[in-house]
């Protein structure tokens, strides 16, 4: 992980860092309670952990006031990008291995670079590149 963020290090992103560091951290936690769930029922509790993260973002909803097309956007994007993706993913996760279930939504995140790269041609740093392929190996030697 310090390797993705070794090349952007100073005291001007330090704040975006250790957000992208507790978003890992949070990730982690979100699959190993979902594993360990046993009687509820983990498309229930993801529900739940949505309408917490609802109600504390509307202080922020009041900040800059969306137009009727982001608005669109944010309910499609809700619906169908989260909302239907989080209930196939819930109920995926009881019947797979926990790396299995983390190494799917770890995939987006560190492809990311290269999907930029293919589309914009920016060049992801050489240390992004590293952290990413040994992320990528590790996971899925572990997987096999």
């Amino acid at each position: 992980m310090i390797l993705f963020f070794i090349g952007d290090l100073g005291l001007g992103n330090i704040i975006g860092n250790f957000i992208a560091i507790l978003s890992g951290i949070s990730m982690a936690g979100t699959v190993i309670f979902l594993k360990l769930i046993k009687d509820g029922s983990p498309v229930e509790m993801t529900f739940l952990g949505n309408i917490i993260t609802f109600i504390i973002s509307i202080p922020f909803f009041f900040q800059s006031v969306p137009n009727l097309n982001s608005i669109l956007g944010l309910l499609i994007l809700g619906i169908f990008q989260l909302g239907i993706s989080y209930i196939f993913y819930t109920l995926a996760v009881k019947q797979i291995s926990p790396i299995e279930a983390i190494l799917i939504p770890v995939l987006e995140p560190l492809l990311n670079p290269f999907w930029v790269f293919l589309f914009t041609g920016e060049i992801p740093g050489t240390y992004a590149f590293i952290g990413g392929l040994i992320v990528l190996t590790f996971t899925s030697s572990i997987s096999c």
